[in-house]
């Protein structure tokens, strides 16, 4: 039927209606269950060809069934005759193609063969690339699907038509087929065939229910009319990047320094601190001055002293108490070498341990809150007017994006998170001294629909004075940007009280444990700090990303480049203060993921090098400008000045014994020459003179 419609088309009407015509086919693609395995790759391949080959071939390839399914079905296949296959064959001025829900949901009776069916367009693309000569294709159908409750709030479809188009626009970048055009299924919700009314896939919503059929558009109809406006994905990074050094700006902090470092000591560490004083004594020499990190939990692991632990950890007031005597233990033994201090690394992530209720996490982070004040107060009082330091904590300050930013459901469940993850402990310290109001009312408001039993602490007069200005500047770890939506939960946990979860964009790049490479965020977070902060200054006090190369670790290198790219822009273009830069981390741990720039066994990646340019050149040289010595002379110089600096003792003393040895040699040559004169003297008092001569003594 097709055959004689295209000849009709191409005898009678192409010559002067100048068209094109086709067929639409329609495909799953499948992946072998082990990709090294012959059979499964056999597998997949048969899978494919029954079903897309089964007409494609006959068009696009050589007039006839594929070959295995003449094999496997012989009485039952039709069989062409050589008229036919001279008919068929060709009758299609573009591969016309179909990638929809109805082939991501294959029925059992379409041949799997026991492999897995996957939802690559790509990959699907380069076959029929592959098997066909790389012929023209037209995407005439390709979309998601919602269920029939679903009205304009379609996040899911957006990032799935995101995941496609990116598909899509690689195989046309990278792969060179030849896709001309995009069509996306479809415009309104309608009859979906054997799903009838139960599934919705357009991008306008009908109320079926209505007289009128009203038709609202969705959020995929807003995220698809950006990509037509913009011919593709818009870009987050608006601003380009920063080129050239910042050689003379005032205390230029941004390309990460090579003078400063950051210490952890933990506060149940069997070190005692005198080790903790060489380690900063021994960076001094090197130019290096440190940041001390006085208290550092893991997800996993408290780090309190184990009296502590037993007498009830951070929800007993006393262990803020023990806390200020160990934070005066430091500031009197390091503080002559040390100005800059963080009480507590990242409070606000405390949550992961104390996470059986909401009212537990609420009450550690106070009584936190309460320890870290206490040691800013005995440092204010007793040690800063002589050593002159300055002291905060860090918090953990993640970016939140709206996951569907035409949702005003997720918009405000992105400020949520941040109030929730970053102004708990912010608010208190640099503005109010107390906990958000968003914060405390979306809690109320939880108990009073009775979503919820939990409440946020009180805090007295006292403990508002305590607290309120007790950071000297504002420190934050900052690794990836979250997409945020709404949902709600019954239960009293802390993360159920926040309302959000999180969605992960599979066209992001990402690392091994999922962190999404988002740039940008960066920037977002440090002008959210300023505008609700004030213009303060700021350390970025750790950045980084999992990278399981252990060698080339190009992800790695990727995410610096850009991060501190932003944070450049934040700090020459936004005016923002920021005085420090640290990466985590240096070494990594063994079963861990892998952050370092050196393995567990001390070995360099090649990131480190990267990371080592860009502080050799105080910044990112611009393509024009020259480099500031040659490579070779430069290292030569690094050399010479390390030994310098590590053989600072000895060439101490070598220049002291030199100038000894010296000193006692003119002495010694200086009293020779004086007898030498003194006999010369004496001698010559027996030296019979002329007549008429006198002696004159010297």
């Amino acid at each position: 039927a097709h055959t004689k419609v295209w000849h009709n088309y191409n005898r009678n009407f192409r010559p002067h209606q100048k068209g094109q015509l086709s067929i639409t086919l329609g495909s799953h693609w499948i992946e072998p269950n082990r990709s090294e395995n012959t059979m499964d790759i056999l597998k997949c391949q048969q899978s494919i060809i029954s079903v897309l080959g089964w007409f494609a071939n006959p068009i696009h390839g050589d007039g006839d069934y594929p070959e295995v399914m003449r094999k496997q079905l012989p009485s039952i296949l039709p069989h062409f005759s050589e008229t036919e296959k001279n008919e068929v064959r060709g009758t299609a001025d573009f591969f016309a193609f179909s990638f929809g829900p109805n082939n991501f949901k294959p029925h059992n009776t379409m041949a799997k063969l026991g492999q897995n069916v996957s939802l690559n367009l790509r990959d699907v693309l380069n076959w029929i690339k592959l098997e066909y000569g790389n012929p023209r294709i037209l995407i005439t159908e390709n979309g998601w699907f919602t269920d029939s409750h679903v009205k304009t709030e379609d996040t899911t479809a957006i990032y799935m038509m995101k995941n496609f188009l990116n598909q899509v626009l690689q195989a046309i970048k990278f792969d060179e087929i030849q896709v001309f055009g995009y069509t996306a299924w479809s415009l309104l919700d309608g009859f979906e065939w054997q799903d009838a009314y139960t599934t919705r896939r357009g991008l306008f919503y009908v109320d079926f229910n209505s007289k009128q059929k009203e038709r609202k558009p969705k959020s995929s109809a807003h995220y698809y009319r950006q990509i037509i406006q913009e011919n593709g994905f818009s870009v987050k990074e608006s601003t380009p990047d920063v080129q050239g050094t910042v050689t003379g700006v005032h205390q230029p902090p941004l390309t990460p320094n090579a003078n400063l470092s950051e210490i952890l000591h933990n506060w149940n560490a069997n070190l005692p601190l005198i080790y903790d004083r060489c380690v900063v004594s021994e960076g001094l020499k090197l130019n290096i001055s440190s940041m001390v990190t006085l208290y550092y939990p893991t997800h996993a692991h408290l780090g309190l002293p184990a009296p502590l632990l037993r007498s009830g950890g951070w929800l007993n007031r006393s262990t803020a108490e023990a806390f200020q005597d160990y934070a005066d233990l430091c500031f009197r033994e390091l503080g002559d070498l040390v100005k800059l201090w963080i009480t507590i690394n990242e409070p606000n992530r405390l949550s992961d341990i104390y996470e059986q209720s909401s009212n537990d996490t609420y009450w550690a982070a106070h009584h936190l809150l309460i320890a870290h004040a206490l040691a800013w107060h005995r440092y204010d009082r007793q040690y800063r007017p002589a050593q002159r330091g300055a002291v905060s904590l860090s918090l953990h300050s993640d970016w939140a994006e709206p996951a569907n930013p035409y949702a005003a459901s997720h918009r405000k469940a992105a400020e949520r998170f941040l109030q929730f993850e970053i102004a708990w402990f912010a608010e208190p310290l640099f503005k109010t001294g107390d906990y958000p109001l968003a914060m405390r009312e979306h809690v109320a408001f939880k108990n009073r629909q009775g979503l919820a039993r939990s409440a946020l602490p009180q805090f007295t007069e006292e403990e508002r004075r305590l607290v309120k200005g007790t950071a000297d500047f504002y420190a934050l770890n900052h690794f990836t940007t979250r997409l945020v939506m709404q949902e709600r939960q019954n239960g009293s946990t802390y993360d159920t009280d926040r309302d959000v979860q999180f969605l992960q964009d599979i066209t992001c790049l990402s690392s091994p444990t999922r962190l999404a490479v988002m740039p940008w965020g960066e920037r977002r977070v440090l002008q959210w700090i300023r505008s609700n902060y004030g213009d303060m200054d700021v350390y970025i006090t750790a950045s980084g990303i999992d990278d399981q190369s252990l060698e080339k670790d190009e992800l790695r290198k990727y995410y610096l480049e850009k991060y501190i790219q932003e944070a450049l822009k934040a700090y020459l273009i936004d005016k923002i203060k920021i005085k420090g830069y640290y990466v985590f981390k240096l070494t990594e741990e063994k079963s861990r993921p892998r952050f370092g720039f050196f393995t567990p066994d001390f070995k360099a990646k090649s990131s480190i090098q990267f990371y080592n340019n860009l502080i050799s050149n105080n910044g990112f040289l611009s393509e024009n400008s020259g480099p500031r010595c040659s490579q070779t002379q430069r290292n030569t110089e690094c050399i010479v000045c390390l030994l310098l600096v590590q053989k600072k003792p000895l060439i101490f003393f070598g220049c002291c014994f030199f100038s000894t040895l010296v000193l006692l040699l003119s002495i010694t040559i200086f009293h020779k020459q004086k007898r030498r004169k003194i006999w010369k003297a004496k001698n010559s008092q027996h030296i019979p003179l002329k007549k008429g001569h006198n002696r004159v003594l010297s």
